[in-house]
């Protein structure tokens, strides 16, 4: 396992090419507010999550600048005030989200950015839904790029901040499915912001903004696109829909 500890920068390239390293378990962790930075090579995680930035009351950082995560799981997963940033590179989850959170206490306060990359999402366990970015507590996510191909939902939240300034988001499902342990059946828009699961940190704060963006369903045109579904406590999921298309 590789692991990226304290006051430092890990980076990893793959300096002769084609090179490919494969676990049943985490490949690697930033932790202690460590940042670490994968430029290159080939990383499969056969049985559980690909990367954590963090973990439970743990901050770390994950920066993608190219090569490929595949996973059972996530590619990589963010906890207690922890970040992902991708700015290239191709990503396959097999069975859960390509990157997400915890809406668990110890994994509160992330930030999820996409600025470019493949993103694949598969499911095979029955009754769920495939998903590109899962966020189910406080925090950010922001994608200004990058192309989605999801069997499921491009982007299912239930906390926090979504903004979308551009990104091809791509399913090719009818299906509805559930996401995390949350037994909601979440269909296959390009973003369902799931407010009415009412997570622990779904607060005030709680926004949708899409600026752009394309958005197609192969499967029936009419479910791509944002689906907001509101709480029942009180609390508003506001939204802020200025400029993007659906694509038939």
């Amino acid at each position: 396992m590789i692991i990226a500890n304290g006051n430092c920068t890990v980076k990893i390239k793959d300096s002769a090419g084609d090179g490919t390293i494969t676990s049943s378990g985490v490949i690697g962790q930033a932790v202690n507010g460590a940042t670490l930075e994968i430029d290159s090579g080939n990383f499969v995680s056969t049985r559980n999550n690909g990367f954590w930035a963090g973990g439970k009351n743990q901050t770390g950082h994950i920066i993608v600048n190219g090569g490929s995560i595949t996973a059972q799981e996530f590619c990589i997963v963010a906890g207690k005030d922890s970040s992902i940033t991708v700015n290239n590179g191709q990503f396959l989850a097999k069975d859960n989200a390509v990157f997400g959170g915890n809406g668990s206490a110890g994994y509160e306060n992330i930030s999820i950015t996409i600025n470019g990359g493949e993103m694949t999402g598969k499911i095979q366990t029955s009754g769920y839904t495939g998903c590109g970015i899962y966020m189910p507590t406080n925090g950010n996510v922001e994608v200004n790029g990058g192309v989605f191909n999801i069997h499921g939902v491009g982007i299912c939240a239930r906390a926090g901040q979504v903004t979308v300034n551009s990104g091809d988001f791509i399913s090719d499902t009818v299906d509805a499915g559930w996401v995390g342990d949350k037994k909601t059946q979440i269909s296959a828009n390009g973003i369902y912001y799931d407010g009415a699961a009412k997570y622990p940190y779904l607060d005030s704060n709680a926004k949708v903004i899409v600026a752009g963006g394309t958005y197609m369903n192969t499967a029936d045109p009419t479910i791509a696109g944002v689906k907001i579904t509101q709480p029942d406590n009180g609390i508003e999921i506001q939204s802020e829909i200025s400029e993007w298309s659906v694509a038939d």
